[in-house]
């Protein structure tokens, strides 16, 4: 491993000052010294955790159940709590049996993670009873050890609709303002280079398509605004956004799109399994980012697995966590190149195969030195081009221990011990410094909206043809030919269709779900490569671009693989859901299908820390 030994030695030093600066005298009062005696190996700096009773924090969406009386359905719940390891060996509790300023105590913690300057921890936290036992937003200050609530107060509305949640233990219908502020869970919060926050939630009520699970976005909650807005529009689940150093937001996204390209290629359609349509379902996790502004939304990494939890390394690699292929239950934590397309679901005809393309991706190994399998979670960026994981040899949550191990050598890594309470699960684990953070550019203006188009919000899909993601990781086959995802022909495309996927009602008198039903909303002549024009707001879309003959637009890549396949791609961004918002600029670059993103060179957001 290189990592200069001046820099090594700065961040020591900055690690010891931090617990001196920030640490008060009190501390020894935090600390659990049966535990701190387990510690296996001394950090140069703090780092947060969360310890629990169950494996919980491994599912990445709401379960597929519902509960409509009092609390409602409660997500990714166990008997957890934040803790902290110091650089003296020492394991601190952050929040058990500590009351908290506005009465009551934490039964729970999911989710750490740390201010850009490092003096506070953001983290999900659940009150004990008779609190409603849902997820709010929480932050522990590092400079008094003091405990407080951001988000689920009095005076924040909390969901902006009715959520499933009606009746009492009594079948007693509630009160709509309780309702809506008890009915969700706030989770996987972060604070934002300038001082927003940002998080995963179920404020928008919905359950998504096919299925019960509460659907989850990606919110935003500015300094001194009065609520929290949704940054993204997802149907399904959105989850731990991060911020890179580059200024954008990384997040994993849940691509379970049920809408699909009809047979005669002349509509979208809610896909039936009974009468399969030209394209088929997506239902996978993407690796997704988003301008702080909210207005950018693009590709970090699509792969033919799932990505969850991205996070960038000191060397610009992303690293993630996913579910090993052919296990229920088992994880493994690996790195690729930001930018890299490695598929295309919603954009490929449902018979045609695809072209290979060597994967970039590395994964440590799932064995240790003896040949035991490991599950490896939790991947977070150590100094040293290194990583923080949870590891555990059996399933049981109780063998889950805290790990750090080096990325440069991933093929044959092992992963160390760091800690382990035989008790508990340990996941999560977050590096306690702070982080180098680019300012963040500022997004063009809003246009302001026409006479009688107040509720609208303009939409702009720019550089249908352009080319500059034909040199992203996976663009190249096995024979080093590409691009494999290339831009329509110039005049393939004649305009551009927007479709609205409403969420689901739950203000009917009788009926407990009242679903959305998909249909067309508005259309876009493409002039010049471009088309724009503005579409009703607030509502989830899929986009589409149609050639002048009424059909779908599909083309042929000229790039083939070894055994001579071609991809076969359709003008279709069915693999996640937009966002358009009043008077907000939404806009894609490209129609690369879903892989609107940045150019190969504007991926720089190598991991910095101050």
């Amino acid at each position: 491993m290189k990592f200069g030994l001046m820099a090594l030695g700065g961040l020591v030093l900055l690690a010891a000052g931090l617990y001196i600066l920030f640490f008060p005298s009190s501390v020894s009062q935090g600390e659990n010294r049966a535990l701190s005696r387990l510690v296996a190996k001394r950090l140069p700096y703090p780092v947060v955790f969360t310890s629990r009773d169950n494996l919980a924090a491994l599912n990445p969406e709401p379960a597929d159940h519902l509960l409509w009386t009092f609390p409602g359905q409660g997500e990714f719940q166990a008997q957890g709590r934040l803790r902290m390891l110091t650089p003296q060996g020492k394991i601190l509790e952050l929040t058990w049996q500590r009351d908290l300023p506005n009465g009551g105590q934490l039964i729970d913690a999911l989710s750490p993670s740390i201010s850009p300057d490092g003096k506070r921890i953001l983290f999900a936290g659940r009150r004990a009873s008779p609190s409603h036992g849902r997820f709010r937003v929480y932050q522990f200050s590092l400079d008094d050890f003091s405990l407080l609530q951001r988000t689920g107060l009095e005076d924040d509305p909390g969901c902006v609709r009715l959520p499933p949640m009606r009746h009492d233990s009594q079948d007693q219908l509630l009160p709509e303002a309780l309702r809506k502020k008890t009915d969700y869970d706030d989770l996987d919060p972060i604070e934002l280079a300038d001082g927003s926050l940002a998080f995963s939630s179920s404020r928008e009520p919905d359950l998504g398509v096919g299925h019960t699970r509460r659907s989850l976005q990606i919110w935003k909650w500015e300094k001194g605004a009065p609520a929290p807005k949704p940054m993204t529009a997802n149907r399904n689940a959105d989850r731990w956004p991060w911020q890179l150093a580059s200024h954008f937001i990384a997040f994993s996204s849940w691509s379970r799109n049920r809408e699909v390209i009809s047979k005669d290629e002349k509509d979208l359609v809610r896909w039936n399994p009974g009468a399969p349509g030209a394209s088929n379902p997506t239902d996978q996790w993407m690796a997704m980012l988003l301008h702080p502004k909210g207005e950018q939304f693009g590709l970090l990494a699509k792969a033919t697995f799932s990505i969850w939890r991205p996070r960038a390394l000191e060397d610009g690699r992303l690293i993630f966590m996913s579910p090993t292929p052919g296990s229920g239950n088992q994880f493994r934590v690996g790195v690729c190149p930001p930018g890299w397309v490695g598929a295309s679901p919603s954009a490929s005809p449902a018979a045609s195969p695809a072209a290979i393309s060597p994967s970039p991706a590395l994964f440590f190994p799932q064995v240790d030195a003896q040949g035991n399998s490991l599950n490896l979670a939790f991947p977070s960026p150590f100094p040293g081009n290194q990583a923080l994981v949870a590891f555990s040899k059996g399933n049981d949550f109780r063998s889950y221990a805290l790990g750090i191990s080096p990325v440069n050598e991933i093929a044959t890594a092992g992963v160390e011990l760091v800690f382990d309470d035989p008790d508990l699960a340990e996941g999560e684990p977050v590096a306690v410094l702070p982080r180098v953070i680019r300012p963040a550019g500022e997004v063009r203006p809003g246009t302001p909206p026409p006479k009688g188009k107040e509720s609208q919000a303009p939409v702009l899909a720019s550089g249908l043809t352009y080319s500059a993601m034909g040199d992203l990781p996976g663009q190249k086959s096995d024979r080093g030919d590409g691009p494999l995802f290339p831009p329509p022909p110039a005049g393939l495309l004649s305009e551009i269709r927007v479709y609205a996927s409403p969420r689901d009602r739950f203000d009917h008198p009788k009926t407990e779900r009242v679903p959305g039903e998909f249909h067309f909303l508005t259309r876009f002549m493409v002039e010049n490569g471009s088309a724009s024009g503005w579409a009703p707001s607030g509502e989830p879309t899929v986009l589409a671009g149609f050639t002048s003959e009424g059909k779908v637009a599909r083309w042929t890549s000229a790039a083939s693989d070894s055994k001579g396949v071609k991809n076969q791609i359709f003008g279709f961004a069915g693999d996640h859901y937009s966002l358009t918002l009043p008077g907000k600029r939404t806009f894609c670059v490209g129609c690369h299908p879903g892989h609107s993103g940045l150019a190969p060179n504007d991926h720089q957001h190598q991991e910095k820390w101050k």
